[in-house]
């Protein structure tokens, strides 16, 4: 499976793993376009 851009969905999924394992910090990767994309998350 591809995964073409970061949605929201992928926002919200980071941000639920992070309340449930305690960490503070995410990063959202995505190495499948021509340009790296990433977004840096924290609670």
């Amino acid at each position: 499976m591809e995964i073409c851009c970061l949605t929201d969905e992928h926002v919200a999924q980071t941000l639920n793993y992070l309340k449930v394992s305690g960490n503070k910090l995410g990063m959202l990767v995505n190495f499948g376009r021509g340009k790296l994309e990433y977004k840096r998350l924290v609670l």
